[in-house]
């Protein structure tokens, strides 16, 4: 029933969107955004350490590196570039002097000459993110017709220390404001509250949540937060979700962190491009190895991004975890059959006379903070329960993270005062952000729904209201499976070994979207770039730890 209302929902809102976008079209202001842009951000590798000469040089790079010719032509400049006031008289933002010497309007021509295109970071707020320079809030209409002045083509609009209520409100008054200058520009926006029914209407790129990191538990962290049922329903509409600046070739690592290899650079980006994502590089082009270019650079891989159809795959198989080890979980759709089913199965555990419970996963583990040892914002997993002999976890004072209060829409933490927000006795809730679930300090948002669940008795499911999806283990191999263009039927299939040993699996053609019918398919390796045959089913052996395996499929009977 949830997923038929979904559906309507979301033909109610694609002919909203259709109709918006034929309003704004018609006056040849909006761009119509037919497949996720590709190019390069400056914030991962450079942060607020831009100049001129650095723009120009990555410019420079993506040509005489034959990515431009694979389809990264934009070069968005993020945080810091404009001096740190309005200028005083005009009201404008202007570029910082000393930085930009030359103007915004000499970098737009130098890209345009290269048949490159400009992207610009604004905010929804008086200041920007890093507080480097004055944010829009109050000036969009100003601010757009600075930006199309200056020739943008792309506008990011970043929100911190906002008001999440506001997003649809504000973003929608810089859309507007760029819908009435004289250019043609990308609305890209970060809201984390902004429901997917109203994010079209306001961008046609929405930021899926937090900022990605050169970590692989990072990685997995975004990937998780953007998978989003709602969402995924509208992607292709002229509109994209972002999973954020991709790190392949990344050197930058912050203290603490453990830069992601190769491998895993191969796996993020094959998820990002099989995921409909913007693909923008955050490495420095100037300086490339010929493995980051093999990654970068696989048109195979690229192709089924840039797909006419632009359809993101999503999640059809997850494989059983062993019960001694600790279990990421995220949202997924509620599903009462199929292999996902019993990954969605929580039972509650009330000890006598104890006003905490613990909630149990199909297989008897324990719903937990994960690694009290950490900064916030952790993971929910799950564990052997410490009460029932399980091993205490590192840094964890008590069994407390595996405790937990349900009231009647919250599920709240024993473990106190350590997350979000620093009061030494904060309540801690489980919350979340996308499909991503986290700890979070009770009642800190403008969207109570971030923290409100409901659960089922009848299919022992915890469902997010946010949402209307259901907590879920995430298994260590998971399948996702997308549609392609073509005919007879195409489709992407992604398999990926979040865990630490090599595994195999089968995928029958079935279970493919489009494939529901199909007998036989050829299959092609767009990673090795080969063509493996015709098979009734897709037998993927020996996936290693961290990575993907990519696939191509067509059916042929």
């Amino acid at each position: 029933v949830l997923l038929t209302i979904m559906a309507r929902v979301a033909r109610v809102a694609a002919v909203a969107l259709l109709m918006l976008s034929a309003a704004v079209l018609s006056q040849g202001l909006i761009a119509n955004v037919s497949a996720p842009v590709m190019g390069f951000s400056t914030w991962n590798f450079f942060a607020s350490d831009i100049s001129e000469d650095i723009i120009l040089g990555v410019a420079d790079a993506l040509v005489s590196s034959g990515l431009r010719e694979k389809g990264y032509v934009f070069v968005n400049i993020d945080d810091a570039w404009g001096a740190e006031q309005r200028d005083p008289v005009t009201h404008r933002i202007v570029p910082n002097a000393q930085k930009f010497p030359r103007g915004m309007q000499f970098v737009a021509d130098y890209l345009h000459n290269r048949s490159l295109k400009l992207g610009l970071y604004t905010a929804r707020n008086t200041r920007t993110c890093g507080h480097h320079m004055p944010g829009s809030l109050g000036y969009e209409v100003l601010d757009a017709q600075t930006f199309a002045d200056y020739g943008a083509d792309w506008v990011k609009n970043d929100d911190c220390g906002v008001n999440y209520s506001r997003a649809f409100q504000d973003y929608g008054a810089m859309f507007s404001a760029l819908a009435k200058t004289n250019r043609s520009m990308i609305h890209n926006v970060k809201a984390p509250d902004l429901p997917w029914w109203e994010a079209p209407k306001v961008a046609q790129f929405r930021r899926v949540g937090k900022d990605l990191k050169n970590s692989w538990e990072n990685m997995v962290r975004v990937l998780d937060t953007g998978l989003d049922a709602g969402f995924r329903s509208v992607v292709g509409q002229n509109f994209f979700n972002d999973f954020d600046m991709l790190e392949v070739g990344n050197t930058k690592v912050k203290a603490g962190e453990v830069r992601m290899t190769h491998r895993e650079w191969e796996a993020h980006f094959s998820l990002w491009a099989a995921l409909k994502s913007a693909l923008q590089l955050g490495n420095d082009p100037r300086n490339m190895t010929e493995q980051d270019l093999a990654i970068l650079g696989n048109t195979e891989v690229i192709a089924v991004n840039q797909d006419a159809m632009g359809r993101p795959v999503h999640l059809i198989k997850s494989a059983a975890l062993p019960a001694s080890t600790t279990t990421k979980t995220a949202l997924q759709t509620c599903t009462t059959t199929g292999p996902l089913a019993q990954l969605q199965r929580w039972h509650i555990e009330t000890e006598t006379g104890a006003q905490h419970v613990e909630l149990h996963s199909h297989d008897g583990r324990c719903l937990e903070v994960w690694n009290c040892e950490s900064r916030w914002p952790w993971w929910i997993s799950v564990s052997p329960c410490v009460s029932s002999g399980g091993k205490q976890a590192p840094g964890c004072k008590s069994n407390a993270y595996q405790r937990w209060i349900m009231n009647r829409t919250q599920i709240q933490s024993q473990l106190e005062g350590q997350c979000w927000g620093g009061e030494s006795h904060a309540s801690c809730c489980l919350s979340v952000e996308g499909s991503n679930a986290e700890i979070d300090q009770c009642g800190w948002m403008d969207n109570a729904t971030r923290q409100e669940w409901t659960y089922n008795s009848s299919t022992a499911q915890l469902v997010s209201s946010m949402s209307g999806q259901c907590l879920a283990l995430v298994g260590d191999l998971q399948v996702y499976a997308g549609p392609l263009s073509g005919s007879p039927a195409r489709a992407t299939v992604v398999v990926f070994n979040r865990g630490e040993t090599a595994a195999d699996v089968e995928v029958q053609l079935f279970e493919i979207p489009g494939f529901e019918s199909a007998k036989l398919a050829s299959v092609r390796d767009i990673l090795s770039h080969q063509s493996l045959g015709k098979t009734a089913s897709l037998v993927v052996k020996g996936t290693l730890p961290h990575a993907v395996r990519h696939f191509v499929l067509q059916v042929v009977h």
